[in-house]
């Protein structure tokens, strides 16, 4: 183009195929399916201590878990849950938080059980 003030550039590139057969030369197994997501919901923003609770202890279980950190609405935390890929979603609402239940819902088969808090890590990894 002609016109203008000149511009310094500055440029980086690196090509996906070294990058790719680097990984692997270093025993990257870039093929392994990934670990199956849980998504921990709250029906009410005063749930969140409970919700982050849970989402610890199954975190502790070594169970690959999410939650929603910005107080959305509980339809918009389905969709982040569906955008994350999360194989179950445990929604938590008050009357489940007072007979000490968690919903457990299957994000493919929609199948939807109530399982004891105190039992919630041994109910998903059952369902997993």
């Amino acid at each position: 183009l002609e016109g203008g003030k000149p511009t310094a550039g500055v440029g980086f590139a690196v090509g996906f195929e070294r990058a790719l057969l680097a990984l692997q030369a270093f025993g990257s197994d870039l093929g392994a399916e990934e670990t199956p997501c849980v998504y921990v919901a709250n029906a009410g923003k005063e749930l969140r201590q409970n919700v982050f609770a849970i989402t610890q202890e199954l975190r502790a279980a070594g169970i690959v878990t999410e939650a929603d950190y910005q107080g959305r609405s509980l339809k918009a935390q389905f969709k982040q849950a569906d955008k994350v890929g999360a194989k179950l979603i445990l929604v938590l609402g008050g009357d489940e938080l007072a007979a000490g239940k968690v919903k457990v819902r299957d994000m493919e088969s929609h199948d939807e059980a109530l399982v004891d808090l105190a039992n919630v890590v041994e109910a998903v990894r059952e369902r997993l």
